[in-house]
């Protein structure tokens, strides 16, 4: 890698400041606008996320709700995102407004750092890069329901942040590791420092989103591959020691409370299984995959396995991933060509521009909607493509973290459950490389 000639990235000056703030008042106006007319999809609990929050509030700890209304301790759901809501509220009861607040919040730091970023690139017009990617269609729209997205997207931000903070100071100084042993005094400054706390940063994130287990392991290896390589393997040794002391409690309290010593959750087979059962493989022979295959198909399948959730609380998650996951690798090794169909078929999913019809009967107004985004993500998506050689030569670090992203994404989505929403934490990153592209189009036009 070669370091990067760039302006500093803070928002000291005067100007930027103004600029910023300007920012914040358009996203706030936006997004509060959005949350008031969609605030009746606050409350939609679909994965379960407001209530894990009030049992935490409950219970102090994360917990389901059986049938019989016992509440049990799980891991069934990342636990991130309902510890955060649960604090906004005060650990009683997780409302709308509780939801909006997080939710516009999220916004303005994403429209910070995606601010920040675009100024580090030299994009001239860096708060209309943060305007467009803090209202991205996909982060509005799901911005309205109690989901991962809006805390998503800022953690990969801050994914993207802190690896340049450590490259920065690696090509400075990339071995103090000698220094910092005999002083005893590591600094907070030190490449080495900043691995660790990089690693840090993916563990919590991976607790909002298991992919960012994932791409931290991408990042590790990348980081590996740096020269002086003994300096390098510190320093990836480092964030692997970093992610580990987040997710380490996190799986010890799992084996007590749950039964099943995962780091992350338990919905990783119910997941897997999700986009690889014969119902589905049927649904993609007959239908096709741009029709939504209804998952209530699951049911029959999971109740002929005996995997049902019980009545009273007893430790059945670590059996019921297991399970599932059991009957996904069936399905897959019944049906290798159907796998093979259906990986690329969430990958097409995970990277289509077009939404999904939301019902059969579609109004015309709904489908010009939908034909609208399609036709802005593929103009962003072909920026993109052309401002990431440009933007290689002006940061590649910053270019390379959000490619290994991409890959990250990819990867994982292709084998478990796939859909656009999935995409959402890299969209800030493609708006840069756009912005590279079009900047670049208008310097030489000048």
């Amino acid at each position: 890698m070669t370091p990067a000639s760039h302006p500093s990235t803070s928002c000291g000056s005067d100007k930027a400041r103004h600029v910023l703030y300007s920012v914040w008042l358009v996203v706030a106006v936006l997004w509060g606008g959005n949350l008031v007319l969609r605030s009746s999809h606050l409350g939609e609990d679909v994965d379960a996320y407001l209530r894990f929050a009030d049992n935490l509030g409950r219970t102090r700890t994360l917990a389901r709700t059986l049938p019989g209304g016992q509440l049990c301790p799980s891991a069934y759901r990342p636990p991130l995102y309902p510890m955060v809501l649960a604090l906004v509220s005060g650990f009683r009861h997780v409302g709308s407004i509780h939801v909006a607040l997080l939710h516009l919040m999220a916004a303005l730091a994403i429209a910070t750092l995606t601010f920040d970023l675009a100024r580090r690139l030299r994009v001239g017009a860096a708060w209309l890069v943060a305007m467009a990617a803090a209202v991205d269609p996909l982060l509005l729209f799901w911005s309205a329901y109690p989901m991962t997205e809006t805390a998503a997207t800022v953690l990969a931000l801050l994914t993207i942040v802190l690896g340049l903070r450590w490259y920065d100071a690696y090509r400075h100084s990339p071995d103090v590791f000698h220094d910092a042993m005999r002083t005893h005094r590591p600094s907070s400054n030190s490449p080495l420092y900043l691995a660790g706390m990089w690693g840090v940063l993916l563990g919590v994130a991976a607790l909002c989103r298991p992919v960012f287990l994932a791409w931290g392991v991408l990042l590790a290896v990348a980081v590996m591959r740096h020269r002086p390589s003994s300096v390098a393997l510190r320093h990836a040794i480092a964030m692997v020691l970093g992610a580990a002391i987040v997710l380490t409690p996190w799986a010890i309290r799992n084996y007590r409370l749950v039964g099943v010593a995962t780091p992350l959750t338990t919905h990783g087979g119910y997941t897997l299984l999700l986009s690889n059962n014969p119902a589905y493989y049927r649904h993609l022979r007959t239908r096709g995959w741009r029709v939504p295959w209804d998952a209530r198909e699951l049911q029959p399948l999971l109740e002929s396995a005996g995997l049902v959730v019980p009545q009273a609380c007893s430790r059945f998650e670590g059996a019921y991933d297991q399970g599932c996951r059991r009957l996904a690798v069936k399905s897959i090794q019944a049906q290798p060509a159907m796998f093979v169909r259906s990986t690329a078929v969430r990958i097409a999913q995970l990277w289509s521009p077009l939404p999904h019809a939301a019902s059969r009967g579609e109004s015309s107004t709904s489908r010009a909607v939908r034909y609208g985004i399609a036709a802005w993500y593929v103009c962003l998506f072909g920026a993109a493509l052309v401002g990431v050689r440009r933007a290689w030569s002006i940061d590649r670090t910053l270019t390379w973290i959000g490619l290994a992203g991409c890959l990250a994404f990819t990867l994982l989505h292709s084998v478990y459950f796939s859909n656009m929403r999935m995409r959402t934490p890299l969209m800030p990153w493609f708006y840069l490389m756009a912005a590279v592209a079009i900047s670049h189009v208008v310097q030489r036009r000048e």
